[in-house]
């Protein structure tokens, strides 16, 4: 059922989840205007651009896997593995402040994770 659609699933996953590159290129922008997340210190805002790229290339890594079926399986294994550790470290932090903006991201992430296990489990 989802097999012939993993692909296109694939490029606009992998598309939205690569947005993250824009917490890389500005991490207080995204910080605070996106998440009203304030992170004073430089140690802070290298971690947090370091998860931005991190999670770019799990994008990036979803887009190739549409145009390359021979790694669509690992890649796909490998973000539902990132993606499912972001929506359980939300759901233990879930009434916590600087969580609230990422229940959009978490929704997703599920949504994403329930497509690519299907894929897997060749559903």
């Amino acid at each position: 059922m989802i097999t012939p659609y993993i692909d296109i699933i694939l490029y606009v996953t992998g598309s939205l989840t690569a947005l993250m590159i824009l917490q890389f290129l500005l991490p207080k922008l995204m910080l605070e205007k996106v998440n009203e997340v304030k992170i004073p210190s430089p140690a802070g805002q290298f971690y947090a651009r370091h998860w931005g790229l991190t999670v770019f290339s799990v994008g990036a890594l979803l887009v190739y896997a549409g145009y390359q079926p021979i790694y669509r399986e690992p890649i796909i294994l490998a973000a539902t593995i990132e993606k499912i550790g972001l929506v359980l470290l939300l759901l233990v932090d879930f009434k916590k402040p600087y969580t609230k903006k990422l229940k959009l991201a978490m929704y997703f992430d599920i949504g994403c994770v329930t497509l690519y296990i299907l894929y897997l489990l060749k559903i």
